[in-house]
C-alpha cells in the first residue's frame, strides 16, 4: 500500500489513477489551506508569479474582486499542473512556463527589456531559497500571501495502524512543509524505527535532501522530474 500525504484534492486524483494502475493507497494530508479574500492589485509593469496549485484556488475563489489581474495580467507560472489550472480560470497572458524554480531564476537574467517588477502569489509557508535568489536579482521583487498553509496536528489511527502492522510499502511526499510535518508527528509516536523498511519516494530532490535531513531514512528516491505524471510512471515500473 502506497500513503499519499498530500493535500486531500489533489491526493483523491492521484489516487484514483494509481487504483486504475491496481495500485491501492491510503491518504493522509499533512497540510490544509485556508484562502484569503484578498484583492491583489494590478499593476501592467508587474509579472506575477504562479507556483502553486493553491495560488490558482485562492485566484478561482476571489475571481469577480480580481477580475482585473486574471484578464490582463502577465504571468510566469511553475509546473504544468498549475498552467492548466491558470489557463482554465481565464490567465491568457503567460509569458513563460518553467519545470522548476531553478529555469526560473536562470531565466531572468536573458530578459532583454528590465522594466518589469515581480509579484510572487504563494502561500505562507514558501521555498525561501527561491524567495532569497528572487530577492537578490536587481529586479523589484515583492512577495504578496495569499493563502495560508496549515500542518496536521496528530496522524489518524487508521494511519497509525498501517504503519504499526508493516502495510505501508511506500510513502509519497510532495513538499518539504509535508516530510517536516510527517516525521515530526512520528516521532511523537516513536514510529520512526517502523518505516525504516519503506521506500519514500519524493517528487523533487530538494524534498529528498529534507526527507534525509529529518530523518537519516536510506530508502530515499526522487522522482527524475519534478511532475506527478513521471512519479507515476517511476512507481507503476518499480
Amino acid at each position: 500500500m502506497i500513503l499519499i500525504t498530500r493535500p486531500r484534492t489533489e491526493a483523491k486524483a492521484l489516487s484514483e489513477r494509481l487504483l486504475k494502475n491496481r495500485i491501492v493507497s491510503y491518504i493522509e494530508p499533512m497540510t490544509s489551506f485556508r484562502f484569503y479574500n484578498k484583492k491583489i492589485k494590478y499593476d501592467k509593469k508587474t509579472i506575477y508569479i504562479v507556483a502553486s496549485l493553491q495560488s490558482v484556488r485562492s485566484l478561482a475563489k476571489t475571481k469577480l474582486k480580481n477580475k482585473q489581474i486574471i484578464k490582463y495580467g502577465r504571468f510566469f507560472i511553475i509546473g504544468k499542473k498549475v498552467s492548466k489550472s491558470i489557463k482554465v480560470l481565464g490567465c491568457t497572458h503567460i509569458i513563460k512556463i518553467f519545470e522548476n524554480s531553478d529555469e526560473l531564476i536562470k531565466y531572468l537574467p536573458k530578459i532583454k527589456n528590465k522594466n518589469f517588477k515581480l509579484e510572487y502569489l504563494c502561500g505562507s509557508v514558501v521555498n525561501q531559497e527561491f524567495v532569497s535568489r528572487l530577492s537578490n536579482k536587481k529586479t523589484l521583487f515583492k512577495k504578496n500571501i495569499i493563502y495560508q498553509s496549515k500542518t496536521r496536528k496528530n496522524l489518524s489511527e487508521k494511519c497509525l495502524n498501517l504503519i504499526r502492522e508493516n502495510k505501508i510499502k511506500v510513502i509519497l511526499i510532495y513538499s518539504v512543509l509535508s516530510a517536516e510535518t510527517f516525521f515530526r508527528l512520528l516521532k511523537q509516536k516513536r514510529l520512526l524505527n517502523k518505516i525504516s523498511k519503506v521506500k519514500i519516494l519524493c517528487l523533487s530532490k530538494r524534498i529528498s535532501s529534507q526527507v534525509l535531513f529529518l530523518s537519516n531514512h536510506r530508502l530515499v528516491e526522487y522522482s527524475p522530474t519534478p511532475n506527478e505524471s513521471t512519479l507515476i510512471k517511476y512507481l507503476i515500473r518499480g
